[in-house]
């Protein structure tokens, strides 16, 4: 294992010590000097020097960065790529000469440091044109007119509260211009000029299209300037798959952030009828739709809700951090369904003494041990996999699968999408590993293959690694 470990890191190392080549395919990885690469990232910016060691160790390849050279030679020091957010310069308006030359002075500072990677968009753009408006609705618009309602002579707010109540209605049912048009006469109704908040929500459609086009100038200019970077977009877990696709346009990676553990908090991070855990692969999916031919990279939950809670969190279980067996289960759902890049959000409210901390790292190690299998592709063959009749409602297809060969080696993962255990059978399997052993990783069990098939059992939301060596296993399963 420390052999394994400390292999990975002396490639890392190597790979930083020239200016890295980020070759970006239709295919699910980053090919960085030639070779396919699972990029496994940290929003975080680690200050502290033992912690940026430890995740370094444990397999983290990608570190956000400030845009500063000082910044980039620390993640070089460490074996480790960083990327830069480029933030609103990227929003390029026809003709903005002055906007060009900002964002070029900017690369061009940059990109020659071997340790940057990845040039980044901002931060879910897409979603915050209508986000922004829908939330001053409450927070703004609202209060102010009942303010003012409550100011009126007593015969006529009763009225004026009936018409409030319309527009509220309005907008639950997204009526915006209904809603819009009857805000304002309830203020010319009290003789006041209406109430400005800007910008409205009637305006996002066409806002939106103007920012996807401007940010899809930058990135084009992004390409030209340093052509060897990828450029990488995250979107929010909502809006349309068209909406999407047309701020991908001129992007390397695209993905999202969805953070749904635990499954019993009320849903409220994405809008998906998938409130659990499971709904890591289906935005995958998702992203693939809103990205095709693109490298996909998700962002998953570093944190508890109760960390992003403030001074006063709640004492409710619905809001823990994620178990390791959750985190493990977020990132082969993943990967199963496409992601080339998993990325996570929120270790800065993580205790370095956690065992949260230690979870997410052993996660890593696991996955990084693991990379040659997952990077090797999807082997030709027709591997199924049958789950048994039983409790859950599925016909079968409880279990997804992933099966990759390495030289003479087998790695098969099989990832339980269902919130109970099942049976299950793969069948399919080739012939050359007739009479040979599969050993689960991380546990005592094996079988010997036979008929090209395998017979399991796997809990609910869980994930087994089976491999024909051992030396792919580095920590025991949940």
């Amino acid at each position: 294992m420390k052999r394994l470990i400390l292999l990975s890191a002396l490639t890392l190392l190597t790979a930083c010590a020239v200016r890295p080549r980020a070759q970006v395919e239709p295919t699910p990885f980053v090919r960085i000097d030639g070779r396919p690469r699972l990029v496994i990232g940290l929003y975080e910016h680690l200050d502290d020097e033992p912690s940026l060691t430890e995740a370094a160790a444990a397999g983290f390849n990608l570190i956000y960065c400030g845009a500063s050279r000082t910044s980039l030679d620390r993640m070089q020091a460490h074996g480790l790529y960083g990327w830069v957010n480029l933030g609103g310069t990227l929003a390029l308006q026809e003709g903005d000469e002055a906007g060009r030359q900002k964002l070029t002075d900017t690369v061009n500072r940059l990109k020659d440091h071997p340790a940057l990677l990845v040039w980044e968009g901002p931060d879910e753009p897409l979603w915050n044109i209508w986000y922004a408006p829908w939330l001053r609705i409450g927070d703004t618009a609202m209060p102010a007119l009942r303010k003012v309602i409550d100011e009126q002579p007593p015969g006529q707010q009763a009225q004026l509260i009936a018409m409030a109540k319309r527009c509220d209605d309005y907008w639950r049912r997204a009526m915006w211009a209904d809603g819009e048009k009857l805000y304002d006469d309830i203020w010319r109704r009290m003789n006041q000029p209406p109430f400005e908040w800007s910008p409205r929500i009637t305006s996002a459609r066409q806002r939106a299209d103007k920012l996807g086009d401007e940010l899809s100038r930058g990135f084009e200019l992004v390409g030209v300037i340093d052509p060897g970077r990828v450029r990488w977009l995250n979107h929010a877990p909502r809006n349309s798959v068209g909406a999407m696709q047309h701020y991908n346009r001129h992007v390397d990676m695209a993905g999202c952030d969805i953070y749904p553990m635990p499954a019993s908090r009320p849903p409220g991070h994405s809008d998906l009828p998938v409130p659990n855990a499971t709904a890591v692969g289906a935005y995958t999916d998702r992203m693939r739709e809103a990205a095709p031919g693109k490298i996909i990279a998700m962002v998953l939950q570093g944190f508890g809700w109760v960390d992003s809670w403030g001074t006063d969190p709640p004492s409710n279980k619905d809001f823990r951090r994620p178990t390791r067996r959750e985190l493990r289960f977020m990132c082969y759902n993943a990967l199963a369904h496409g992601t080339g890049a998993i990325l996570f959000f929120g270790t800065s409210h993580i205790e370095k003494d956690s065992q949260f901390w230690r979870d997410l790292l052993a996660v890593a190690r696991e996955l990084r041990t693991l990379e040659p299998a997952l990077v090797a592709g999807p082997r030709d063959g027709e591997v199924t996999c049958v789950a048994d009749e039983g409790m859950p409602s599925q016909d079968g297809d409880a279990v997804q699968l992933m099966f990759r060969q390495i030289g003479e080696e087998f790695v098969l993962a099989a990832i339980n999408e269902r919130k109970a255990g099942v049976t299950f059978t793969v069948s399919g399997l080739p012939p050359a590993l007739k009479g040979r052993t599969l050993y689960r990783l991380g546990s005592d069990e094996s079988h010997v293959i036979g008929a090209g098939q395998l017979r399991d059992g796997i809990g609910g939301h869980d994930v087994h690694v089976y491999s024909t060596s051992r030396a792919f296993g580095v920590e025991p399963n949940m």
